[in-house]
């Protein structure tokens, strides 16, 4: 008999909803950014100079809500639309100066809330979990 409980599938997003919704709650709080603009940061930290269609997509993000998340983080001083060196008719996103010492604070509250949120597991049971979740990932 199904079920949805013991459903390897729902448990596993149930997890990560969990793990995601307690990391959101302390950049909405500290920071007031939505998951949005979170990942925009996120991914601009690594891949600076990238175009909102490239950043969308790293993002897991639709073209809007890469927009609006741009937007809102341009305001507030922490990214920089600007001109390709290669296309100039192309725009891409980068994190200003305050952006990236913003960004480095925002990364320290995500490493922090992933504690928080692995100390249930030991030490061998959380090399495991990633062990296992880098072998399911395609």
């Amino acid at each position: 008999m199904f079920d949805l409980d013991q459903f390897m599938p729902y448990r596993l997003t149930r997890a990560g909803q969990d793990a995601s919704q307690a990391l959101a709650d302390r950049y909405a709080k500290a920071y007031g950014l939505t998951v949005s603009q979170w990942r925009v940061l996120a991914h601009l930290s690594k891949k600076p100079g990238i175009s909102v269609n490239e950043l969308g997509l790293a993002a897991g993000l639709d073209r809007v809500s890469t927009s609006r998340a741009c937007s809102a983080l341009q305001k507030q001083g922490w990214v920089n639309k600007v001109t390709d060196d290669n296309d100039k008719r192309l725009l891409v996103i980068e994190l200003t100066p305050e952006g990236q010492q913003q960004w480095e604070a925002l990364a320290q509250l995500a490493l922090q809330a992933e504690e928080d949120y692995l100390s249930a597991l030991s030490q061998p049971e959380r090399q495991t979990l990633m062990a296992l979740l880098t072998k399911l990932a395609r």
